[in-house]
This record gives C-alpha cells, structure tokens and sequence, in this order.
C-alpha cells in the first residue's frame, strides 16, 4: 500500500511547509491546513485545531479518500478531498493572508493580478468562490480542475499542486500580487 519511509518524507514536507507559511504569516493560531497525497486512496491532513506553526506528526492523521467525512481531520477535510478527487495534485495548503482576504471583500468571480510577474505565474485570473463554507467544497472540487490558486470570498485560499515550494511561492504571489491592488488602489473587478 505504502512505505514508511514515504510517509515519513510526506510529513517532513506537511511540517516545514507549515512552519514557513505560519511564520511569514499567511495564517494564525490554528488556523489553515495542508495535507498530501500518499496514493490515490490515502491522504495525510492536518488534525482539526493544530497549528501549522507548531506541527509535528501527532499532529497528522491518515485519512481515505473514499469517506466523506474524517473524524478529527481539518474542518475542510471535504474541500481536500474534493481537489483530490478532480486532480492529480500531491499537496494541498489553506491558508489565511489579510492582503488577500481584504482583496477577496471587494471582488466577484476573479481577481485580476495587475503586475505582471504575478499575471505571469498565477494567470489572468485567480477564480474567487463565495457560498457557504460547509458545502462549497463541490465548487472548489470543480474549479480545481484547471485551476491550481482558488480564492474562497471573506475565508482565506486554496492551493494545490506537485510539491511544498510551489505551494509556498504561489502563496507568496498570491499575497504580494494582492498588496499591490490594494497599496495601488485600482478599481476591483
């Protein structure tokens, strides 16, 4: 099924993504998750009310793609699951940046990244969600499909993909493309 060793290397790169990402600042407290692909049944997520600051393996728990809901994994347990389901990605982080949540209260379906390294490397258009938390997942799990950096409107982001630094450095875009409209002061779309 898999190795401990693969296991071991998924959660050393859960732990130092979640180390960096809280010490830069993109979530709080216990806020944000991540969790990674062990195989195209088994997931490894964050246990819900651990900080990703301070993440260690007990931290973690083994979950299967096949249930719908994980009894102590992440409140958005379905959201990962949802991505999981729509993509080949191996990693998955949520996290909470103010420059971005700030952004997402002004806009609709998309924010358009007005520099253009950020418009080079998340796109034209970075898709934002609203509706409710608990069932949002089936949009998220749509639009994950052709979208690796989703904005859920008020709540915080969702990224995926094939390994931790691209994670973090869409993460870091994401931020510092949404500093700019707002130190700018553009119009909102």
């Amino acid at each position: 099924m898999f190795t401990s060793i693969k296991i071991s290397n998924l959660i050393r790169d859960l732990m130092s993504l979640g180390h960096i990402v809280y010490d830069k600042g993109y979530t709080i407290a216990n806020g944000g998750n991540i969790s990674a692909r062990i195989n195209e049944s088994y997931i490894i997520i964050k246990k819900s009310g651990s900080s990703l600051g301070y993440l260690k393996p007990a931290d973690l728990l083994v979950a299967s793609l096949s249930k719908e809901y994980i009894p102590g994994a992440s409140i958005d347990y379905s959201i990962h699951r949802a991505i999981y389901l729509n993509t080949d990605s191996k990693y998955i982080l949520h996290v909470h940046p103010t420059n971005v949540i700030s952004l997402s209260l002004r806009l609709s379906e998309c924010f358009i990244p007005q520099d253009f390294e950020s418009k080079y490397y998340l796109g034209e258009c970075v898709p934002v969600v609203e509706g409710e938390h608990h069932i949002i997942h089936r949009k998220i799990g749509d639009i994950s499909k052709n979208n690796n950096v989703i904005i859920e409107k008020a709540h915080g982001v969702y990224m995926h993909g094939v390994n931790v630094e691209e994670l973090f450095y869409q993460t870091e875009r994401l931020e510092h493309a949404a500093s700019i409209v707002l130190y700018s002061g553009n119009r909102f779309k």
